[in-house]
């Protein structure tokens, strides 16, 4: 068999076939990783922090109960001693909050805006694939696809908040660590933060994921969402609402709960899960559940000096930058997640060979991400800049390599064959009729391929003017009429050059310079450039239409791979 050994990690490779051979040999590229990413949650600082959704377990901890900010974790010991906690409320109050909605989101960053941005610590956790939650999922969008348009029924209850009433003391074994100014021992031991406050009551989100096929189609289930949107009663039209929604196309269902009854039927039956969720509200009384603790800052008590709040800060930084390396690997795995969801819709130029090369990225990916969380959870405060610098180049390294495979899978040159298709109508140039004119069809797709007009191998937009050409066809190529409008089929030996020549124009980007796969263009005839080749209003038929916007969507090509 083959073995391959890489740094701290080993596989054996004797039981994979050639295909996936290749896959693995592909994630043996040293682990490093990074995108540019937008995750802002800065832990420097924060006098409160908050962990949101926890299970049943962590919810039960006792109050004082130490958090560490730099390295993200719980300790195990008490830094301060609780002198009065406040008393629950009466089972029978009615809730401090209680909110029933309908939510759209378009995206998944709007999803993760919602509902990550007061969960710092969870998301952090989740980040590190730490977290126990099952909220996490949401509040980072995991399951969210690039092409899904989300609607979340939302029920939102808070019945009431227990916290440490008072003023508190430090520990005589804290004070005295804090007066030797051996700080890294004490936030080992006790941490950044103390328990001081549980929110209590219940949470219920329901996801439904809709997937498109295109934009065309996401834009308009978007639209139809946005209109199911919004504050309702919980009444029979909830229902209607969600049934209807579900008409749209395929869709995913996802539950999430926290406090109240739970579940126990299929997601399949999508009746009883609305029954369920109308239901879920008034279960939460007699058994609602922690929903929120939070952990208040130790540098803000009595007797602790400031140089204490001075370490924790230089120290907070360096576990920002941390984050924000496990966010950039996060986004290189949403992108590869992205890319297999759509390698057959619009990435269906990405050949099985560069997928598998991707999957092998993704291998590596895992593994780095799982080695930066032994490292990171692992350390002392000490050993955070140590732990930064080992991983802070874990993410460009690799996007870099799935941008150069994206970059090679995109490349066309003249010459090289492939399908016209509009990708609105998902029409293909299809064979020429009994008198040369060009049909379209679905599913007869006629190869063709593009070559330059001056010998270069690069086809740019604006300047360079191509010939479409077929071997079904040899020594023809597509012309545009004088007096009509028909695209058809001459020989090229007696055709007028400027009739059967054409410029590429890309649909939305002026500034792109080179064709490429993926791309979506219009073809205007060289003598007459206000005409763009396009189909007829049944889509049987390829014809020049004078640009305007009533038609645009009917002028649009893309390239599809053979």
């Amino acid at each position: 068999g083959i073995n391959a050994e890489y740094g701290d990690w080993f596989i054996d490779l004797s039981h994979f076939t050639m295909g996936s051979l290749a896959v693995v040999l592909f994630a043996l590229v040293c682990c490093s990783t990074v995108v540019s990413t937008s995750w802002d949650t800065s832990i420097v600082g924060k006098q409160i922090v908050r962990e949101v959704y926890p299970n049943h377990l962590h919810s039960n901890i006792q109050f004082g109960a130490g958090y560490n900010s730099i390295t993200f974790h719980r300790t195990g010991t008490a830094a301060v001693n609780i002198p009065v906690v406040s008393p629950r409320r009466s089972k029978t109050s009615s809730f401090v909050r209680h909110t029933f909605q309908i939510k759209h989101f378009a995206n998944r960053d709007e999803l993760k805006t919602e509902y990550g941005q007061d969960s710092d610590i969870t998301v952090s956790e989740g980040y590190m694939g730490s977290s126990s939650s099952d909220f996490v999922k949401v509040l980072m969008a995991d399951d969210v696809s690039l092409m899904d348009s989300v609607l979340a029924v939302d029920v939102d209850i808070i019945s009431d908040t227990e916290s440490v009433k008072g003023s508190v003391e430090l520990v005589a074994d804290a004070k005295r660590l804090l007066n030797d100014s051996d700080f890294y021992k004490f936030v080992e031991l006790y941490g950044t933060h103390y328990l001081r406050s549980k929110i209590y009551g219940g949470k219920l989100i329901m996801l439904l994921k809709i997937r498109s096929k295109n934009d065309m189609d996401k834009q308009e289930i978007d639209k139809k969402l946005k209109q199911a949107a919004g504050y309702i009663g919980q009444h029979s039209q909830f229902k209607q609402k969600i049934l209807g929604i579900t008409k749209l196309g395929r869709y995913d269902l996802d539950l999430y709960t926290l406090g109240g009854s739970k579940y126990t039927g299929s997601l399949q039956d999508l009746d009883s899960v609305l029954d369920y969720v109308l239901s879920y509200s008034s279960t939460v009384h007699d058994s609602d559940d922690v929903r929120t603790l939070e952990f208040n800052a130790l540098w803000n008590l009595v007797h602790v000096p400031r140089e204490f709040k001075q370490f924790v800060f230089s120290h907070q930084k360096d576990s920002d930058k941390i984050m924000r390396i496990f966010g950039d690997l996060k986004e290189v795995a949403t992108t590869i997640s992205d890319i297999d969801i759509l390698k057959n819709q619009d990435l269906d130029w990405i050949s099985a060979e560069a997928h598998g090369k991707i999957l092998g990225i993704e291998i590596c990916l895992d593994r780095c991400v799982s080695k930066l969380t032994r490292k990171f959870t692992g350390s002392s405060a000490s050993d955070i800049d140590d732990v930064y610098e080992e991983f802070r180049n874990a993410s460009s390294d690799l996007e870099a390599e799935v941008l150069k495979i994206l970059k090679e899978e995109m490349r066309y040159e003249s010459l090289q064959e492939t399908y016209l298709v509009n990708p609105n109508h998902m029409s293909y140039i299809s064979y020429q009729n009994w008198e040369g004119y060009t049909t379209a069809n679905a599913h007869a797709k006629l190869v063709v391929y593009l070559e330059n007009v001056t010998p270069q191998p690069k086809i740019r937009y604006r300047t360079s003017q191509v010939y479409i050409k077929s071997h079904m066809y040899p020594g023809q190529v597509m012309c545009l009429g004088r007096h009509y409008w028909g695209v058809f089929w001459r020989d090229q030996s007696s055709a007028y050059t400027t009739y059967c020549t054409w410029t590429l124009k890309h649909s939305t980007d002026f500034r792109k310079d080179t064709l490429e796969y993926g791309d979506q263009f219009m073809l205007n005839n060289v003598n007459w450039p206000s005409y763009a080749m396009g189909l007829d209003n049944d889509d049987q038929w390829i014809m020049a239409v004078m640009e305007n916007d009533l038609v645009s969507d009917r002028i649009v090509w893309q390239m599809k791979k053979l």
